[in-house]
């Protein structure tokens, strides 16, 4: 007798403790919403109005214990300003992309500042040399207008006309040297941009080094 009601004492608490377990299951399953009304008053109901949904609530189970977060909707200026930091933090990441390929086309070129400098003054000297070549030819130019100009001179004196083709080979070497003039300084300027050029490669070479050696 004893041990029958035993039994069914037994039965009896797991049943009820299984009750309660689906019981608490079905009931944490049950969602619910919180939010502020426009007296500031907390709301817990089975739905939200969509006025006060944009204006941020939290889903909660039946134990007040929170599933979700929903922050407030962003107004318009903060969308925009989402977008810009947004687009910024792009621009700021493919720069950043760009600076590495940059770095790894460097450091494949040369394995040391020094290298790069070798490489300028390589470069710069070729130009001098194009330079100097070119000034030579308009000296050479200039002499020999000068000469052109004096033997016309001597036929104007001498009451004749100046041939036809003195004039022709003055205009011509006068020419000449103006294009020789815009080649040179096209040459300086192309002089200047390998000392900026390199100058800007070195600084870098010479940061990557030390970073490299950290």
């Amino acid at each position: 007798m004893t041990l029958s009601f035993s039994i069914k004492t037994a039965s009896l608490t797991c049943l009820l403790t299984c009750f309660l377990c689906i019981s608490e299951l079905v009931d944490a399953k049950t969602l619910l919403y919180r939010y502020r009304d426009d007296n500031g008053v907390l709301v817990l109901g089975t739905s939200i109005p969509p006025e006060y949904a944009r204006k941020g609530y939290q889903i909660v189970d039946t134990f007040g214990r929170v599933v979700k977060d929903i922050p407030p909707a962003l107004t318009p200026e903060q969308l925009a300003e989402q977008e810009r930091l947004e687009k910024e933090k792009a621009r700021q990441e493919e720069l950043a992309r760009q600076q590495e390929e940059t770095d790894r086309t460097l450091l494949r070129l040369y394995s040391h500042p020094d290298d790069a400098r070798r490489a300028r003054d390589r470069r710069l000297q070729e130009l001098d040399a194009l330079i100097n070549l070119k000034q030579n030819n308009i000296e050479a130019n200039t002499k020999k207008i000068v000469e052109l100009e004096s033997k016309a001179a001597d036929a104007e004196r001498a009451g004749h006309k100046v041939p036809e083709q003195i004039l022709q080979e003055i205009s011509r070497l006068s020419e000449q040297n103006s294009t020789l003039e815009n080649e040179i300084d096209s040459h300086q300027s192309d002089r200047d941009d390998i000392i900026r050029e390199f100058g800007e490669q070195i600084e870098r070479l010479e940061y990557l080094m030390k970073k490299i050696h950290q």
